[in-house]
């Protein structure tokens, strides 16, 4: 489904269907870590592993590291 600010969203990778909701953070949303590391502990919490969990904090990282930040549109 496209979103009514970026358009359709594509991946390399894997399909998502045209149907199925998306949701787009950003390196330069100033909440968007907040949200990323709440993720993070949550699929630690459910899924135990800790593998996919250090690969979310490095996402984590990555976009702490961003120099521009701004609130979300």
């Amino acid at each position: 489904m496209p979103d009514g600010k970026y358009g359709e969203i594509t991946t390399e990778f894997k399909d998502i269907p045209k149907e199925e909701p998306v949701f787009l953070l950003r390196a330069q949303d100033k909440i968007a870590c907040i949200a990323l590391m709440e993720y993070a502990r949550a699929y630690k919490d459910y899924s135990g592993d800790m593998d996919g969990y250090a690969r979310l904090l490095r996402i984590v990282s990555e976009f702490d590291a961003w120099p521009k930040k701004k609130l979300p549109d």
